[in-house]
């Protein structure tokens, strides 16, 4: 799993990625204080019946936490911020992409697809890189200094913490690859529904002339069991990964507890320290939680990611001709030169075709379903190149005609 593959969606956004995680690494040192200013309340404060000093330390937890507070609210409106600019650049380049792409390859996949891709793996990927990825960041940092204050406090205590630390982390990531398959399969098939639906809408007409409502009903009604299936196959791997990391947790933290009570009681600790231990230990217990539904996102991020990814490597189709004329259409006569087409290479729909159609002309194109009609509109209006031969308009071949220049003289009326 290659989670750098993110990283480049927060380049352009340095500089503000870079003050959200300055703000975020003062939001932890403050927070680390209040453990620790705990600890001096109870051995200094409360075990010397010092009034003044317990009153001074309650002001400082007071002005500690409304600091917090104000870092917390602009680190998050600046990580919203963040949040919004990299949907906004997304779905710039992924529309961008599918208007880019030729009419024979966009033919190939469905409305109701792209629009998928728009709606749900945009926003995956997005809600991943500028919430859950910068969090895992300042989650490094964190660690570090929770087990350095231990450390400061009590290096055995400290050291035993250490050795078990590592198995906060290392078994929920057993969970991760059948999560990942279990969330593929959920999304395959949430595109299914919301491409049926899609399509049930924009063809309502047919639906009623012909009186499909209850086969419709029927296959969205599969649709939707299929859907509480997998979503119920998901909710399985993601309590297994939470109920997993709140036992080792709860084990590990009763551990450190039995171990530090030890210390208490022999002497070798003080009661405030404990205390502070214990909060400073809850903290890293949160931390291994968040871990956890770290892991969960980023399984939906690296789906969603591979799904984008197959399509910004869509090819934009064969390399067509330089376009070099701006031809000017005067009198619109139409001229196809042996020209052969087909939707797919083993079959074509017709081969040498030739005709001509004099300008101010008006033409009926009469024949069965599937003979090639809507084809002939196709390719005269360039969305489709032919195989083999050429089409023409007033002597100019159209392959060689620029792009804007064709399309500002050519109409179409469905």
């Amino acid at each position: 799993m290659k989670i750098t593959k993110f990283f480049s969606y927060l380049i352009p956004f340095w500089k503000e990625e870079c003050l959200v995680l300055f703000l975020s690494l003062t939001g932890i040192v403050l927070g680390l204080a209040n453990p620790y200013l705990a600890k001096l309340v109870i051995d200094k404060a409360y075990g010397n019946k010092d009034f003044k000093l317990f009153i001074i330390l309650i002001a400082i937890g007071g002005i500690i936490f409304i600091l917090n507070g104000v870092v917390t609210g602009l680190g998050g409106y600046l990580s919203r911020y963040i949040y919004l600019r990299i949907n906004f650049v997304l779905n710039r380049q992924v529309f961008k992409k599918l208007q880019g792409l030729p009419y024979s390859v966009l033919q190939d996949g469905s409305t109701g697809g792209y629009l998928y891709h728009i709606s749900y793996d945009v926003e995956t990927i997005t809600r991943f890189v500028a919430v859950s990825l910068p969090q895992i960041i300042s989650f490094i940092p964190k660690t570090l200094f929770i087990v350095a204050i231990i450390s400061y406090l009590n290096w055995k205590v400290a050291l035993f913490s250490l050795m078990l630390i590592p198995f906060f982390y290392v078994l929920p990531f057993y969970f991760i690859n059948p999560l990942r398959k279990r969330i593929t399969a959920w999304i395959k098939n949430s595109e299914g529904t919301f491409i049926r639906l899609q399509e049930a809408f924009s063809h309502i007409q047919l639906i009623k002339a012909f009186g499909k409502e209850s086969n419709e009903i029927k296959g969205y009604i599969k649709d939707l069991k299929n859907n509480f299936r997998f979503n119920l196959q998901i909710t399985k791997s993601e309590i297994a990964i939470s109920f997993t990391s709140n036992l080792v947790s709860r084990i590990i933290s009763g551990l450190i507890v039995f171990y530090g009570g030890y210390q208490v009681i022999k002497g070798k600790m003080t009661l405030g320290s404990f205390s502070a231990i214990a909060m400073y230990f809850s903290q890293l217990s949160g931390l291994q939680d968040s871990f956890a539904n770290f892991l969960q996102e980023m399984s939906r991020g690296l789906v969603s990611h591979d799904r984008l990814e197959s399509l910004f490597k869509m090819e934009a189709g064969p390399i067509e001709k330089i376009e070099k004329e701006d031809a000017i259409f005067s009198k619109g006569k139409i001229e196809f030169r042996g020209v052969t087409f087909g939707y797919k290479k083993d079959k074509t729909i017709f081969e040498d075709l030739s005709f001509s159609i004099d300008g101010g002309s008006f033409i009926a194109l009469v024949g069965p379903s599937g003979c090639g009609k809507t084809t002939i509109i196709n390719l005269t209006a360039r969305l489709f190149r032919p195989s083999t031969g050429g089409i023409l308009i007033d002597g100019f071949n159209i392959s060689d005609v620029k792009t804007a220049t064709f399309y500002r003289q050519i109409g179409i009326v469905l």
